[in-house]
């Protein structure tokens, strides 16, 4: 059999064979041995290889908690395709429990509210001008918790000293002063010092014989007002000369005392500023400061870290009770799930050991049906 070229199929080199022998022998001259059979050319179809392609089906997960993740095959199950359908995903939330409640349910901050009162005695002109109630109530925020609300009323007491010749009465004296002043009489304040008893009654009686006396009295008189913009008119007519049953008083130079009424409510017990602080708060002018004990401390909830809390037996207070609130001014039985955990669990993990179990057997049936797609 004749050799073929390389990459030559069998049929095709025997044809090719054939043809090169009649060629080169010739047409013939005589009698033919046999009819002479011309092969057909064969057509040889090569068929290319047929490259499958799978596609992966693709899966999107919801970001929940997945219990079973069935595969659905649709279409024609005789063809190399298939699609693959995730079926409805199911959704299961972790039971509520004494562990996890604090982290799901939102625990309301203790929150304590107090009141003190500062006093800052100035001149009035420095109570008129330099005085800020606003940059004072942020200076003394700034020194409580970031969130502290912290609340200030001033209320202004101008005030001046008397001295009239004579004896007075608070009768007499108070209700000229709110005249003079065009303020009502329940603004007005008065402290009156008299010469002694025995002086007085020897005045009286050089009185009798002369017409006059030598008594004095010294009226401290104050006018209270909340509106910081009275104070102008107020230090302008409390510095005249008072006229009280025909006896003139003079005047002393008017001072203001701002008094201070503030309430702090946060997490903690607020304290009352220092004097020294509060004296810094007045860089530039000259102030004397007094500051009272704090009073009216009331819980609006009370910290769980209180000893009215008390936890059930095999459970103590969780680590950071200080800043976990009671439901009420005090802590009591139905706060026992915000204040309190096992004492089996490590402070704060508590969560994590209650949750663990459940997630981790949901997983591996995500898992396993992951793989079965």
């Amino acid at each position: 059999m004749a050799q073929c070229k390389h990459g030559h199929l069998q049929v095709s080199c025997i044809e090719e064979s054939l043809v090169r022998r009649l060629s080169s022998h010739g047409p013939s001259a005589g009698p033919s041995s046999g009819p002479v059979t011309t092969l057909a050319p064969v057509v040889v179809t090569t068929l290319a290889p047929v490259v499958a392609t799978t596609l992966a089906p693709v899966t999107t997960l919801a970001p929940v908690v997945v219990t079973t993740l069935a595969p659905v095959t649709m279409g024609d199950t005789s063809s190399n395709t298939s699609v693959t359908t995730l079926a409805p995903v199911v959704t299961t939330l972790a039971p509520m429990n004494q562990s996890n409640m604090t982290t799901m349910m939102p625990v309301p901050e203790p929150m304590a509210t107090v009141s003190f009162n500062v006093s800052v005695s100035m001149s009035a002109e420095d109570a008129i001008s330099n005085f800020n109630l606003t940059a004072y109530q942020m200076s003394l925020a700034a020194t409580y918790e970031p969130d502290a609300q912290v609340t200030v009323v001033a209320v202004f007491k101008m005030k001046v000293e008397y001295s009239f010749a004579g004896a007075v009465t608070e009768a007499a004296v108070k209700p000229q002063i709110a005249t003079v002043n065009s303020v009502s009489e329940s603004q007005v304040s008065v402290v009156i010092t008299a010469v002694p008893a025995s002086r007085r009654l020897e005045s009286l009686r050089r009185l009798d014989s002369h017409g006059s006396s030598s008594a004095t009295s010294t009226v401290a008189a104050e006018i209270a007002t909340e509106n910081q913009n009275q104070l102008e008119a107020l230090q302008t007519t409390m510095e005249q000369p008072l006229v009280v049953g025909g006896v003139t008083a003079v005047a002393s130079n008017a001072t203001v005392d701002v008094e201070l009424v503030t309430t702090v409510v946060q997490s903690t017990i607020a304290a009352p500023p220092s004097a020294a602080a509060v004296g810094g708060f007045f860089p530039n002018v000259e102030v004397v400061v007094e500051v009272s004990e704090a009073y009216g401390v009331v819980w609006t909830n009370m910290a769980c870290s209180d000893s009215s809390m008390s936890c059930n037996a095999g459970r103590q207070k969780r680590e950071n009770a200080a800043s976990l609130g009671c439901s009420d001014a005090e802590c009591g039985p139905t706060d026992e799930d915000t204040c309190c955990e096992s004492t089996g669990l490590a402070g704060g993990n508590s969560n994590a050991e209650t949750l663990s179990k459940p997630l981790a057997s949901i997983f591996v049936v995500f898992v396993s049906s992951f793989f079965l797609l």
